[in-house]
């Protein structure tokens, strides 16, 4: 996106791919694996032939600001958090990433009832509506929606 924007910019096709950008990208792609993240930033950085800009790394590398840079992007592709526990719903909310007036939330259920194919197009027709109107989703305990949110958001993008 960053790209995109430069060369929107520059008015030009070829404009060269700098290490801040880089940066950016890979942070953004990779920011949540934070064991491995100093290792894919370097090899990014060794195969592309470029010097890591450390204290542009140190400044900007933790989740939450790269969350809120992909929240505060208007083109930016949609974003999906996976956590392992509920904690982070409330977290969203009190560091104020998210606020509960922009922001639907999605509670799937394991009830046999709730998983039918009428009630997955129920959920995935609030998740169009939302992106419409551009409001967050939060989506807590919906696997059965996933498929179905893979093939929208792939036929949005391409």
């Amino acid at each position: 996106l960053a790209l995109q924007e430069q060369r929107k910019a520059s008015g030009s096709q070829g404009v060269a791919l700098d290490p801040s950008t880089l940066l950016d990208a890979v942070l953004r792609n990779f920011g949540g694996r934070p064991m491995e993240l100093d290792k894919v930033v370097d090899t990014f950085f060794r195969e592309l032939g470029m010097p890591l800009p450390k204290e542009e790394f140190e400044k900007i590398n933790n989740v939450e600001s790269l969350v809120l840079s992909n929240l505060s992007e208007p083109e930016a592709r949609h974003l999906m958090l996976l956590t392992k526990s509920n904690a982070a719903l409330g977290l969203v909310f009190d560091r104020e990433i998210l606020n509960h007036e922009r922001t639907e939330i999605i509670f799937g259920s394991d009830f046999p009832l709730d998983q039918t194919d009428l009630q997955v197009c129920l959920d995935i027709q609030r998740v169009k509506l939302c992106m419409a109107e551009g409001i967050t989703v939060v989506l807590v305990h919906c696997e059965s929606l996933y498929e179905s949110l893979y093939d929208l958001l792939n036929q949005h993008y391409s």
